[in-house]
């Protein structure tokens, strides 16, 4: 009798236990892997969109192959001082009045130099008539006659007199001591300026509290932006009330070229004792979003962070700004507004996908 399966149960054990094995090592194996595939997703996920940073609305970011197809252009922040401004009002003034009474006063004047020349030839002719009366050749009704007729000429010159003073005292209530001497002058270089137009006249109105102090120079524009001030000199104090403000009124004077007369102006004082320190940016460097001046600055190769800004001023081609900026960071000079409407444009999908969520 012969037995042929007895040599395979060895190897169908050995079959077995090589099964049991490597059944839990795979098993292992594929709990792991499936483990990692969630965590994957998640880290895909996470990549933070083109144009948002996570956590940080104000922060977005732009390849650069975009910002050179948005023609985007920045410049490093200057640092600089700068000394704060209050801001006044200015109107150009008609100096026609002041012709007016420059021309009564040279004709009165002239009136009161003619009836002194005629009073001091009558008392002359009095004192002749009076001695040919005593020496009996004259009359005493031909005395009486002179004497009438130097008393008219009295008259006359009380009168000019009186005019003359008269115009003074409006020159010196309605637009000062200064101004009153130049227009009396003949020739006044200062007053032919007015009237050649190389200079203008201004009233500058302060706010009500405010004073000048001893400034002798302010800046003007026509256009309140301050891209193309005009220097204006101190005149004097002007007894002039104004309708633009409750404050004090001062008369300056400033080159014709841009200004006429009726125009109101925006007029910047310096004060003395405040000086700050801040950063100069380009005036195309500012626009304005929601009411609020913003600036967008660059602060990594692909990264641009928007700024509301709460202290700046208007400066000759642009603005100073007092507030703390990231150090090393650019301000974009060209493309502010690009940027932003690239900004919220991009928003518009992501809060259309939250709401789908």
């Amino acid at each position: 009798m012969t037995f042929v399966a007895r040599p395979t149960f060895p190897r169908l054990y050995l079959l077995l236990s090589i099964c049991m094995l490597t059944g839990p090592l795979n098993g292992w194996a594929g709990i792991e892997s499936r483990e990692e595939i969630p965590q994957a997703t998640e880290r895909k996920n996470s990549t933070p969109k083109l144009t948002e940073v996570k956590n940080d609305p104000d922060l977005i970011r732009l390849s650069l192959a975009k910002q050179a197809i948005a023609g985007l252009q920045t410049q490093a922040l200057v640092s600089s001082h700068y000394q704060t401004e209050l801001q006044a009002t200015a109107s150009v003034i008609d100096i026609q009045p002041l012709l007016n009474l420059r021309e009564q006063y040279f004709a009165v004047q002239t009136e009161v130099e003619s009836a002194n020349s005629a009073l001091t030839l009558s008392r002359q002719a009095i004192i002749r008539t009076q001695e040919l009366y005593r020496s009996g050749v004259n009359s005493q009704r031909q005395m009486q006659e002179q004497q009438l007729a130097h008393n008219a000429i009295e008259a006359r010159l009380t009168a000019s007199r009186y005019r003359l003073q008269s115009i003074n005292d409006t020159l010196n209530t309605s637009w000062g001591s200064t101004l009153s001497v130049w227009v009396k002058t003949a020739n006044h270089p200062e007053f032919n300026s007015f009237i050649n137009g190389q200079q203008a006249l201004l009233l500058i109105s302060m706010p009500a509290g405010c004073s000048l102090k001893g400034i002798t120079q302010i800046v003007v524009d026509p256009n309140s932006e301050r891209h193309a001030p005009q220097t204006a000199t101190f005149i004097a104090n002007a007894p002039l009330g104004s309708e633009l403000s409750q404050g004090e009124t001062y008369f300056f004077k400033a080159q014709r070229v841009k200004l006429r007369t009726g125009m109101r102006l925006s007029a910047w004082i310096s004060k003395p004792e405040q000086l700050l320190s801040g950063y100069f940016i380009p005036a195309s460097a500012l626009i304005w979003h929601s009411g609020t001046a913003t600036i967008y600055l660059k602060t990594a190769s692909e990264e641009f962070k928007r700024l509301s800004l709460k202290h700046y001023y208007p400066v000759t081609q642009g603005y100073f700004v007092a507030d703390e900026l990231p150090i090393n960071a650019k301000v974009v000079s060209i493309g502010a507004q690009t940027l932003l409407s690239h900004e919220f444009r991009a928003l518009i999908p992501a809060e259309d996908n939250d709401g789908d969520d």
